[in-house]
């Protein structure tokens, strides 16, 4: 298995001429609001790095004294690692100057009706209108201090990608992320990542997989079973309102 492994990364690397172990990726860091795409984003990358593109969820960090993740964001181990995840809840992450950085986010409600139908299904919580209203209202000030934390802010060296335009333009979108590795060359490689990755969404609850789909297009918000117009409206007017 070993030697699978290293034969399909030297021929990977064959195709991209300079790459690793000649030049090492970097390692960028990821703040992604939930349900915005990451785990596409990352599908992407592998489809087109291959087997030698080190990813980690920092946020369930595994603490063996032999364990690859260190437990820390930014992540410490970026010899190995070239990717790692932080939702950054509390709002207190730092990523220092002159580390790259790629911002994940989403209209609020289609994320946030994503993230309950996962809660619902994993931690088999109430599902009724009332339930989604008070989760909607307990995310919205996250949402917001998120908004205003990571995405509003001028800052050098980070790339913003809108969960919208991700799977509207996924090439144009997981281009800049290869332009901040600088590897824009392995283009032609991620075009054809994005033919092959499936496809996961979540309806009723359910996650519904469909392999080697592509990529899928944003949800109609209106057809969810506890849509309320006139909530939904007033939803988005505050999760929109100036930061």
């Amino acid at each position: 298995m070993i030697f699978r492994i290293r034969q399909n990364a030297a021929l990977h690397t064959r195709k991209a001429p300079g790459y690793y172990p000649a030049t090492p990726l970097p390692y960028v860091a990821n703040v992604s609001w939930p349900r915005s795409g990451h785990h596409l984003l990352v599908r992407l990358l592998q489809g087109t790095f291959g087997p030698l593109f080190g990813y980690c969820e920092a946020y369930v960090p595994r603490r063996g004294p032999d364990a690859p993740c260190c437990g820390r964001f930014p992540c410490s181990r970026t010899g190995l690692i070239h990717m790692s995840k932080q939702h950054d809840f509390d709002l207190k992450a730092e990523v220092p100057a002159g580390v790259g950085l790629v911002v994940q986010y989403r209209a609020f409600l289609p994320s946030t009706i994503s993230q309950y139908e996962m809660t619902v299904r994993d931690a088999g919580s109430t599902d009724t209108a009332a339930a989604f209203r008070a989760y909607a209202e307990e995310m919205l000030p996250r949402y917001r201090g998120f908004m205003a934390r990571w995405v509003a802010p001028e800052r050098a060296g980070r790339i913003l990608i809108a969960y919208e335009d991700l799977v509207n333009d996924p090439v144009t979108e997981a281009r800049k992320v290869l332009d901040l590795y600088g590897m824009g060359e392995l283009a032609p490689q991620l075009r054809r990542a994005a033919k092959r990755v499936k496809a996961a969404t979540y309806v009723n609850g359910v996650e519904k997989v469909q392999a080697a789909r592509g990529i899928s297009g944003e949800r109609d918000v209106s057809t969810f079973r506890h849509h309320d117009a006139a909530f939904f409206a007033d939803l988005t007017a505050r999760a929109d309102a100036p930061y």
